[in-house]
């Protein structure tokens, strides 16, 4: 359990693929966007799981914008977007514009605030406990709502937490292939609000500091350079 807890922790800083199907509601099949709306059907019961996987959605949309910008593992320097996912890359991605690190920001600190309601809700004064297998946790990366063998969790996930020289490890590889199930309580409850809290804080400390402006000077300035008159060279 807490093992599972120290994944989402670095989140700043394997299965095969699946078909979707048509009538199964689980997390492996449907993603969590989907999920998270069954769920939702009756939020009182749910409140806690909820809050989880609204946790995680917010961190898959920021990897859904960086794959439809093409920025891809160009950010992993920076907090929260740390998250590499070298196996996919856009075939024609968008050109960013200045504000694109920013709305990244912005959007990941709202959708951390839909997850605190979830886990401050009423409900979840008493959360009911859930179950999460890791295997059946994907992000959906392209967003093209099927599942790829690049956005298992797990093969996202490990090399940040694990280093690449333990995934390199026959052993490593066998453990991640086995089905992980991790129980959730009250204990994990009240971490994981304080946690939102914490990427939050990352989130608004981007945005105090808002790179808007050097970037679009940056733009500006190259674009002069761009048109600027050739001057021939004299012998």
């Amino acid at each position: 359990m807490r093992h599972f807890l120290t994944l989402t922790a670095c989140l700043i800083g394997i299965s095969t693929t699946s078909a979707q199907s048509e009538t199964s509601i689980q997390l492996a099949d449907i993603g969590l966007e989907r999920r998270i709306a069954v769920l939702q059907s009756d939020g009182e019961t749910h409140a806690f799981e909820i809050g989880m996987l609204q946790t995680l959605h917010a961190v898959e949309k920021t990897l859904q914008t960086r794959y439809e910008y093409g920025l891809g593992d160009r950010l992993v320097d920076l907090p929260v977007l740390r998250l590499q996912f070298g196996g996919m890359s856009h075939p024609q991605p968008k050109t960013a514009d200045p504000d694109t690190l920013s709305k990244i920001f912005s959007t990941f600190v709202t959708d951390l605030r839909k997850a605190q309601t979830s886990l401050t809700s009423g409900a979840t004064n008493r959360p009911h406990a859930f179950e999460l297998t890791l295997q059946d946790l994907w992000f959906d990366i392209d967003n093209n709502g099927q599942r790829a063998a690049e956005e298992s969790a797990a093969s996202i996930l490990a090399p940040v937490i694990l280093g690449q020289r333990a995934m390199r490890d026959p052993d490593t590889a066998a453990l991640l292939e086995a089905p992980i199930a991790i129980r959730f309580d009250a204990a994990d409850h009240d971490w994981l609000l304080a946690y939102t809290h914490l990427l939050s804080g990352f989130g608004n400390a981007f945005l105090a500091f808002d790179p808007t402006p050097v970037i679009q000077d940056l733009a500006d300035q190259s674009a002069i350079l761009t048109n600027a008159p050739k001057i021939a060279y004299v012998y």
